[in-house]
């Protein structure tokens, strides 16, 4: 029963200040197995919670450097997805431009297009005669 009103106190303390219920009961676990067990209320109470009370700034500071990380990392994730799209619209509309002049060099049946001296029938007015 005295532990739970010192692990009352102790969470009471630390709500004073602020901190998230799941950082302060962490902590106050953490210490108590750091320090040995229940007799370590003594270390963690002196000073007026001061250990919890570090503690406890060092791992929601541990938290908050977390979060900023995993931040970063979606956001260049999401960059280097972007990036990946514009790649992929840049080599499809570069494979688009290369279909569309392959078609017209194939489909191109201008007089420019043929070789000099010959002609199709349909541009042929008169018969090619042979030279000869």
């Amino acid at each position: 029963m005295v532990g739970l009103m010192r692990d009352d106190a102790a969470r009471d303390a630390m709500r004073s200040f602020g901190f998230d219920e799941r950082v302060i009961n962490e902590t106050i676990k953490e210490l108590l197995e750091l320090y040995g067990g229940v007799d370590a209320w003594r270390l963690i109470e002196d000073g007026g919670y001061d250990v919890l009370l570090t503690r406890c700034l060092e791992k929601q500071e541990e938290q908050a450097r977390q979060v900023a990380e995993e931040q970063v990392a979606e956001e260049q994730e999401e960059e280097h997805e972007q990036h990946d799209l514009v790649l992929q619209e840049q080599d499809q509309h570069v494979e688009t431009d290369d279909l569309s002049t392959t078609r017209e060099a194939v489909v191109d049946t201008s007089p420019a297009a043929l070789p000099s001296g010959e002609a199709l029938p349909v541009y042929a007015h008169n018969p090619v005669e042979a030279i000869g």
